[in-house]
């Protein structure tokens, strides 16, 4: 068996004492730098800075929107919720007036309230007189 010789290695300035190699200079003892890592790390900066400085400013947009729309705003959920609750309402007695003898109860309530109403207010025009007074002092308490 032979044994291979071994071949003396170049030597570098960079590797004798001394001498300093030169920054981003390729030296035998330095791995090699793997341009693409480099490239796609300014790219993600590049796109999330942006994103970021964006991200940071969302409290301020979304308070200076809705400052400015505040009528606006309030208009819409008034609305919606005046929906939502007539909807619930409705939903409300759709399921009331499925109950078979319930929903003949209220019925019965109904008739005899309108008809007690229309015998204590409506027929006499004393009694007319009387309700437009108590509707005229009800209007003056609750709007002033």
């Amino acid at each position: 068996m032979e044994i291979p010789q071994q071949q003396s290695e170049p030597t570098s300035l960079a590797s004798s004492p001394g001498v300093l190699a030169l920054e981003g200079g390729e030296t035998e003892t330095s791995p090699p730098v793997d341009k693409t890592v480099d490239k796609t790390k300014f790219q993600w900066q590049r796109f999330s800075q942006p994103a970021t400085e964006f991200l940071d400013k969302l409290p301020d947009y979304v308070s200076d929107f809705l400052n400015e729309n505040r009528q606006v705003i309030f208009t819409v959920l008034s609305i919606l919720l005046a929906i939502i609750t007539i909807r619930g309402i409705l939903a409300l007695l759709k399921t009331i007036h499925s109950l078979p003898l319930i929903s003949l109860f209220f019925e019965i309530i109904g008739l005899s309230y309108t008809t007690w109403f229309t015998f204590r207010y409506l027929l006499q025009s004393q009694t007319r007189e009387e309700l437009v007074q108590r509707i005229s002092d009800f209007k003056l308490r609750t709007f002033g």
